[in-house]
């Protein structure tokens, strides 16, 4: 299908979808100013113009806030067929969903309808057995590649039925199943508060201005205390980074001591995944150094309504020394979601 944009948007649109189009034959980058979370929906002129300029352009969804991706990769070594076996094995079988994929080994991605509002973790892993490889598609982390999009490697995309065959066209928005309730609480990002930009669409706030030094306060060792258990549960990749968030927020608001705390909380994260982690302590360390120094953490600090001001926990006091936090490899540059 030389027109692929041209032929394939009408279909899209007259199904409930909003597809963009992305130059063939690519999946990045998306056209500026329709995804992640300020990005709007494209309106038929949009659509129009684009298929006007490339017709034979790549088609991918833009999901509502009320649909999500579930993206299951089995290739390279990775998991995803073990890590949704495992999801079944916990919160039930998934519906049946149509599928877009561009592989034969039984990867894609398969849509399900969630509540208005409702925000999902980035990723489904089950850490503690080795499993990963699924990425959850959300409105403002990514978008869904699709029919009759041509993939960079050669393969063509195509949407799969319940049997495995290709369907004769895409799914409609009204077609789309719910994602289960056990599913969706296992999925649920814990205690996300507001979407970055939500509320606010100032600066994003400097994050080294958070990193304070000296002697950590009460509520920083008592967050500290929180964040050490947090290690040691299921979901350490999500909790940990929420709770760099938390101590962060604290040095924004002239608590000092966060930046020793942080340093304890990052050795003991290391210790507890990076047997998990294909590229040891170093990846591990990488992972952590990404929740102090990224852009959604920046955006979330800059947030005057994202704050935190209380808490109860066991508290942890560190006998540790100030070190600059650049000494260990220091931060990593701050990256935009795509």
């Amino acid at each position: 299908m030389s027109a692929r944009y041209a032929a394939a948007y009408p279909v899209y649109r007259d199904l409930g979808w909003s597809p963009i189009k992305l130059k063939a034959p690519t999946k990045w980058p998306p056209p500026t100013g329709f995804t992640g979370h300020d990005g709007r929906d494209p309106s038929g002129a949009d659509m129009y113009t684009w298929a006007e300029e490339e017709p034979g352009g790549n088609v991918a969804i833009r999901v509502p806030g009320t649909v999500v991706g579930i993206d299951a990769d089995h290739y390279d070594g990775k998991t995803g067929a073990a890590t949704i076996a495992e999801g079944e094995k916990r919160w039930g079988r998934l519906p049946y969903s149509p599928k877009s994929t561009s592989r034969d080994d039984g990867s894609g991605i398969r849509l399900y309808r969630v509540p208005p509002g409702t925000r999902l973790v980035e990723k489904l892993k089950f850490p503690e057995l080795g499993l990963g490889g699924v990425d959850i598609i959300q409105r403002h982390h990514r978008y869904v590649m699709c029919w009759p999009s041509v993939h960079p490697e050669g393969p063509p995309y195509r949407w799969l039925g319940i049997d495995g065959g290709e369907l004769d066209s895409p799914p409609a928005l009204s077609d789309i199943p719910d994602l289960p309730a056990a599913w969706l609480e296992g999925l649920t990002e814990p205690n996300p508060g507001p979407a970055p930009g939500a509320e606010f669409s100032g600066d994003d706030y400097d994050i080294n201005a958070a990193l304070t030094t000296g002697e950590p306060t009460p509520r920083v060792a008592q967050k500290l205390g929180q964040a050490i258990l947090a290690c040691r549960g299921g979901n350490r990749h999500d909790d940990v980074r929420n709770a760099v968030l938390g101590l962060l927020r604290c040095g924004k608001q002239g608590d000092g001591g966060v930046l020793p705390p942080l340093k304890v909380l990052r050795d003991n994260f290391v210790d507890a995944v990076a047997s998990s982690r294909p590229g040891g302590k170093d990846e591990a360390k990488g992972e952590f150094n990404k929740f102090v120094f990224s852009e959604r953490t920046a955006k979330r600090l800059a947030d005057p309504a994202y704050d935190d001001l209380g808490g109860d926990a066991t508290t942890f006091d560190p006998k540790i020394e100030v070190e600059d936090w650049a000494d260990d490899e220091g931060g990593e540059p701050t990256e935009a979601q795509h």
